[in-house]
């Protein structure tokens, strides 16, 4: 059995959302084929307007322009609605203890107790910084590397390794 008691900073909390939304290749796509439709829309209404002259071509240029000047703040105001849930959510600031077992992951802090059975973990992201625990696609645990040591981090690996499915772990 493996007992960490860990208190979760904003850094974690960036840097988990920085990952988790990194890892997401159908956002990129999506995000990569509107912003190109955007400048598209602003390029060819600006291009049609100079040579035709009709005010309906610079209406759909601006209109691109003002899509493509949003699309460049949605980084912003994700930072600034992450500043307000860890400055809000009195949960994501209190001392979380990881009981790691042959049961499962039991997350204890003084509002609540979660029992994870090893069954019930969607999907484990393991990086240099963090082992994520996905309870879905949206739903994570956050265990930070650096309250591990070397051999906690190893029996932690053995216990991922014995009771998830490889298709389940995505180390990178």
């Amino acid at each position: 059995m493996l007992c960490k008691v860990i208190q979760l900073t904003k850094k974690d909390l960036f840097q988990f959302n920085k990952s988790h939304f990194r890892r997401n290749l159908k956002r990129r796509i999506i995000t990569s084929i509107l912003m190109s439709l955007f400048f598209l829309c602003f390029l060819s209404g600006l291009i049609f307007y100079f040579l035709t002259q009709k005010d309906i071509l610079l209406v759909i240029s601006i209109i691109g322009f003002i899509l493509l000047l949003l699309h460049s703040l949605i980084p912003y105001t994700y930072k600034l609605i992450l500043h307000i849930v860890y400055r809000k959510d009195k949960f994501l600031k209190e001392e979380l203890t990881y009981h790691i077992s042959d049961e499962g992951i039991r997350i204890a802090s003084k509002s609540a107790t979660k029992m994870l059975p090893w069954d019930y973990i969607y999907n484990i992201h393991i990086n240099k910084d963090y082992f994520i625990f996905y309870i879905s696609k949206q739903k994570a645990f956050i265990l930070p590397r650096r309250y591990l040591n070397k051999e906690e981090t190893k029996h932690l690996l053995d216990y991922i390794l014995h009771y998830i499915h490889d298709d389940k772990i995505d180390a990178s």
